[in-house]
């Protein structure tokens, strides 16, 4: 329906404004010279008035997109992903037929490497080991996939990140904890394990590269897809 599509465009930009903001605040600071004094307390001033506006702005939209999907029952997680385990039981043939369909479809488009800047672009799609996802709209979308994909693989592992050293930050900040209190803003990923979402683009870039070499993955086998090689919906 033309009504929903408008309405999943909205939502979507929406959520790239969001992760654009905390994509803006790390781009400026990188800019300030951090041996200048006197650019460095104006940086640390900006950031604390920029990081208040932007939370308060993100716990708005998060709201607001949450009532409008509730209401209008359009979803932005409508991402086609490769067969689930019981799929693949079910009728294995099928499934192995869909997931090959599904990476040639991607594979048509040039692939992007990790290796990359990410601010003020969007997602499409990615390929990790035998699972593959298209049609995503965020990089918090794209985020979940994967945390959801590595955790089915041994959540005994994917647990234990809530403790590990290298995802929480020199500040204490986590990027795991087994309670949705401990993060700003969480998403359940298995049962009793929250990830933190509310990263800029390259935070969720560098948080999947030590994911990825956590689980044994080289990072050359991640392929990632982005939105700017297919059309966006019009307003």
């Amino acid at each position: 329906m033309e009504r929903d599509e408008r309405v999943r465009a909205i939502l979507t930009d929406l959520e790239a404004t969001r992760e654009n903001l905390l994509g803006l605040s790390d781009d400026i600071w990188q800019s300030i010279d951090h041996n200048d004094d006197a650019a460095l307390e104006q940086g640390i001033q900006f950031k604390r008035e920029y990081n208040k506006k932007v939370k308060d702005f993100s716990q708005l939209a998060t709201e607001l997109s949450a009532l409008v999907q509730q209401f209008t029952d359009v979803r932005l997680d409508t991402e086609t992903v490769s067969p689930s385990a019981e799929e693949v039981a079910d009728n294995p043939k099928q499934a192995e037929d869909e997931r090959q369909r599904l990476i040639r479809e991607l594979d048509r488009e040039a692939s992007h490497s990790l290796a990359e800047n990410f601010t003020f672009k969007r997602p499409y799609g990615f390929i990790i080991g035998d699972y593959a996802a298209k049609e995503l709209v965020t990089w918090k979308q794209l985020y979940r996939l994967v945390c959801v994909y590595l955790a089915s693989s041994d959540p005994s592992h994917f647990a234990s990140l809530c403790e590990s050293k290298r995802f929480i930050s020199n500040q204490g900040s986590r990027a795991f904890a087994h309670t949705a209190t401990s993060v700003r803003e969480p998403l359940q990923i298995i049962e009793g394990v929250y990830a933190e979402t509310n990263l800029s683009a390259n935070t969720i870039r560098d948080n999947i590269e030590k994911l990825l070499v956590e689980f044994g993955f080289p990072l050359g086998d991640f392929k990632l897809y982005l939105r700017e090689a297919h059309n966006s919906v019009a307003i």
